[in-house]
This record gives structure tokens, sequence and C-alpha cells, in this order.
């Protein structure tokens, strides 16, 4: 789940999704190390995307935004002299397991992890 908490334009950086892109699998990615791409390793696909065929997903303060971990989505950058914020939330149970990195972290929200697939993050003395 993605919370805006600022308004989401495309001048800002709204996100592109392109429908029905995530029944065919992960779209095949490559990391690019591109100093202008915020992404950790510079994700992009491998693939040419018919942007003709994508939506935009703006939003309001307060509003979310849901997709599935295979959607096709990409944002451009940001335009303008304001900000786009929001929060990104991922809920798992502890039994998944990362399948894309070797190492991932996570704030166990209840109960008990007996799998430990994951880090956890250290818990906020305040």
């Amino acid at each position: 789940m993605w919370l805006a908490l600022t308004p989401v334009t495309r001048g800002n950086g709204a996100m592109q999704m392109l429908p029905g892109s995530h029944k065919g699998g992960q779209i095949e990615r490559r990391d690019t190390d591109d100093p202008n791409n915020i992404l950790t390793r510079g994700q992009t696909t491998a693939h040419a995307i018919d942007e003709d065929q994508t939506i935009w997903v703006t939003l309001e303060p307060g509003e979310i935004s849901l997709h599935h971990v295979d959607m096709w989505h990409a944002s451009p950058a940001d335009t303008t002299n304001g900000r786009r914020v929001g929060v990104a939330l991922r809920y798992i149970t502890p039994s998944a397991r990362e399948q894309r990195v070797e190492t991932d972290y996570v704030t166990l929200v209840r109960g008990t992890d007996r799998h430990r697939h994951f880090l956890q993050e250290p818990v906020p003395a305040a």
C-alpha cells in the first residue's frame, strides 16, 4: 500500500502502471546503477513499454494505491517545485520468503516469528 501524504500528480511523479502486466509473471529487469535513478540499483525494465497503454495513478492526500508486486510500474522525475510524499507499507506473514534479494528486513507487528526468513528491524526506543 502506498499512502499519499501530499497530492500526487503527473508533474510531481505519479505512478504509471501497465494494466494486466502482472499476469505474465515478473517483467525482466536490469540494474543500471544510473545516478539519476533513485532506486537502490537503478532498476529498469529490460523491454520497451508502450506508454500509450499505461494509466496514471494520481492521488489526493489520504488516498492509497494498491498494486500486485509484478505489475509494471514506474514514475517520472518530479518537475515541480513541490514534493510528492507518501508512505509505503507492505504486510506479509512470517512464513513468507523473499526471493529477489538475499537479505531483507521486517518489523514484526505481532506474534512470534518462528521462521526467521528476514532480519528484524530494531525496535524504536521512543
